[in-house]
């Protein structure tokens, strides 16, 4: 978390009273909390009032907060899992809404027991802070961290077959959980690879290799835990031999990984050097342009309106440079004077790119009344095409996933008692998305979606 800029700060509370103001306030300043409470206590998990299977700590995440109607809201997986089969995918969160009444109550119960079991969690909501600004920001920051720090050596599916006869009730009663940590997990573990070395879903017939050894891994991964789990069912050991055989094939498989997002690593850097940078062409937008998304003023008369409904960015703090290079991708940003249109409001537009064989298409763009994903058609030397699914954020939210934040400014919208500054920051984002460089592309045609809005276009040399 600390990469992150980020810190869980603990906060002394002694009554419900007191979890709820701390709850009004951190909501306020944009920190999520989290506290402690027993499943017997959750009145939405399967686990409630069973004193057997809810006797077990889970942490509640808490990230809204409704003035008006008094309604907090929580970020929960528990409901889920009965639904979702943990050896292929790990917890999603999904919004819940609870009273200030329901979420005392589930805060009182549980720390009365925390306090009487004495375990430090009692008295205490944790609140989430920024402390820093990031230091992994990017795919490729996280994949050069996970290099830097990753320890092949100190694996926990090692400890835990080394350990085996100290955890077989573990593995008898809690196999669910095991195998979510220890195998459904790696398939959030793969799509970030995934995501970081785009180009191996694109040119799969060379890395052939990459595909065969994460089929292997999550095999030989899954075959192990069914292996000690029936031993563990069974109460049956196993001897030491075999135990260092399993170990070592684990020892293994990790030192395969770390040695291949290596060599990823070192490929993904290769193509998004200086010279890449310098091969990466321009597409002219200038005939498209059909919205003023950015004003100059609070004025009654800037015409400026991004959404249609009044709602447009303010050019202050707007770079004097037109070029733009975020993470590696260049941008040439659209003249911005008052009354004259600067980016393109997507309605299924046909554009003419210089005919090329590119390896990549980047986009700076938002979109505005919701995240959107929408296809992107691309035309190539004889008729043949190929669809791209291309998501745009809100200007008003976080980046999505395939998404660098490359500005952020201030908006304005027309109320009815005049032009008023609006109370977030507005931001403009760039994502780069694979093409066949084996095919030369001719053409473009934008999604049919007018909520999204494009600023530059570019093509990866």
């Amino acid at each position: 978390m600390n990469k992150l800029g980020l810190e869980l700060k603990p906060n002394h509370v002694e009554d419900a009273s007191q979890v709820i103001q701390l709850i009004k306030y951190h909501i306020d300043n944009q920190h999520p909390l989290i506290f402690f409470a027993f499943y017997k206590h959750l009145f939405y998990d399967r686990n409630y009032m069973d004193d057997v299977g809810g006797n077990l700590l889970h942490g509640v995440l808490v990230n809204e907060y409704n003035s008006k109607t008094s309604v907090i809201g929580i970020r929960e997986c528990t409901i889920t899992r009965d639904e979702v089969q943990p050896e292929i995918k790990a917890d999603a969160l999904f919004r819940l809404r609870l009273t200030e009444d329901m979420v005392s109550d589930i805060w009182m119960k549980s720390n009365a027991l925390l306090r009487e079991n004495g375990q430090f969690l009692f008295d205490t909501v944790f609140s989430m802070e920024k402390i820093s600004e990031t230091q992994v920001g990017s795919y490729d920051e996280l994949i050069a961290d996970f290099l830097n720090s990753y320890d092949f050596t100190r694996s926990k599916l090692a400890d835990l077959i080394e350990n085996f006869d100290a955890n077989a009730d573990a593995l008898k009663n809690d196999m669910i959980l095991i195998r979510r940590n220890f195998h459904g997990s790696l398939s959030i573990l793969f799509s970030v690879f995934e995501m970081a070395f785009k180009f191996i879903g694109l040119y799969k017939s060379k890395y052939q290799d990459y595909f065969e050894f994460k089929n292997r891994y999550l095999g030989i991964r899954g075959n192990l835990l069914s292996k000690i789990q029936t031993n563990a069912l069974r109460g049956k050991s196993i001897n030491s031999s075999e135990r260092k055989l399993m170990i070592a094939q684990v020892n293994e498989l990790d030192s395969e990984l770390v040695s291949l997002v290596s060599r990823l690593y070192t490929e993904k850097r290769k193509l998004s050097g200086s010279d890449c940078i310098k091969n990466q062409v321009v597409v002219d937008l200038s005939g498209l342009l059909n919205n003023e998304g950015f004003g100059g003023s609070l004025a009654e008369s800037c015409e400026a309106d991004l959404t249609g409904k009044g709602e447009y960015f303010l050019t202050r703090g707007l770079p004097m440079e037109h070029e733009w290079v975020i993470d590696g991708m260049r941008f040439r940003f659209p003249d911005i004077k008052d009354g004259a249109n600067d980016n393109v409001s997507c309605r299924g537009q046909v554009v003419t790119v210089p005919a090329g064989y590119y390896t990549s298409i980047m986009l700076l763009e938002c979109s505005e009344w919701g995240n959107y994903c929408e296809v992107l058609e691309i035309e190539y030397e004889g008729g043949e095409k190929d669809e791209i699914r291309i998501t745009m954020s809100d200007w008003s939210s976080s980046p999505g996933s395939e998404e660098k934040k490359a500005w952020s400014g201030n908006a304005a919208a027309r109320m009815r008692d005049g032009v008023k500054l609006w109370d977030f920051t507005a931001s403009i984002f760039a994502a780069q998305y694979p093409l066949d460089q084996n095919r030369k592309a001719v053409r473009l045609k934008l999604p049919d979606c007018h909520n999204m809005h494009l600023f530059a276009v570019t093509l990866g040399g």
